[in-house]
């Protein structure tokens, strides 16, 4: 099976989400597809990249209505995976067109860390588009590029679609594992972009970074966050998810 171009990709996950929008389900699009839907930079280099599948975000409320939907427009379950699985991912395949697998997370994103969603008017809060990114513990070039697409895109602040510090802080500041991998991640990220070069995009990705460290090292920790920062890395604090979760 070939891989399927860019635009092909992208098209096909606006198309699922204008769908789900007519059919009144709260979804986002995860992974590099998502932020690529969302941030201009993503389509200019040296942020520009390839992208694998489509990663779905929904409310489990909203499990009947997407399972109904993908069939409509072609997608046929995996069965045993649903199954067994089926509480918190569900996994749909299309053959005759581009040859798609579709994940579909349902509450929240489990893979280094638990990531609850959040959606603003409908559409998934960039903020937490941004954590799923910033809470892979491997993370690789594309993932890295990823996020230097949404914060040289986006604005830190609470309004519209910017990204929400003090919550993302908040989430942090309750969990030492996702507060040590988030800021581990950040400061992977200055040497990267000094790699990068010049970037497309109105914020300036070193003056985000800081801002975001500076804010995580201010929020108020909690006593299991002090619990557990006692211990730090003599134990390992996050998972590794299986091959099939880091390809978006």
């Amino acid at each position: 099976m070939g891989a399927v171009a860019t635009d092909d990709l992208i098209a096909e996950a606006e198309h699922i989400a204008q769908a789900a929008e007519h059919a009144g389900l709260t979804l986002g699009v995860l992974g590099g597809v998502g932020i690529a839907m969302r941030c201009p930079s993503a389509k200019i280099a040296p942020l520009a990249r390839t992208y694998g599948d489509i990663d779905l975000a929904i409310l489990r409320k909203d499990r009947e209505g997407i399972e109904t939907l993908l069939k409509e427009l072609g997608y046929q379950p995996d069965h045993e995976t649903n199954l067994l699985f089926g509480r918190n991912r569900l996994i749909y395949f299309e053959t005759d067109r581009l040859g798609l697998h579709i994940d579909v997370m349902l509450d929240h994103l489990h893979m280094c860390h638990d990531i609850p969603f959040t959606f603003a008017q409908g559409r998934l809060d960039m903020g937490c588009l941004l954590l799923t990114k910033l809470q892979i513990v491997e993370a690789t070039d594309k993932d890295l590029r990823d996020i230097a697409t949404v914060l040289v895109d986006t604005p830190l602040t609470k309004t519209g679609d910017g990204i929400d510090l003090d919550r993302l802080a908040s989430l942090c500041g309750k969990d030492w594992g996702l507060w040590r991998t988030v800021m581990d991640q950040l400061e992977r990220m200055q040497p990267f972009a000094q790699a990068l070069g010049p970037l497309p995009g109105p914020y300036t990705l070193s003056t985000q970074i800081a801002l975001m460290i500076d804010r995580l090292h201010t929020q108020p920790k909690s006593m299991g966050w002090k619990a557990r920062s006692v211990i730090g890395r003599r134990v390992q604090w996050y998972e590794l998810p299986d091959e099939g979760q880091k390809k978006a």
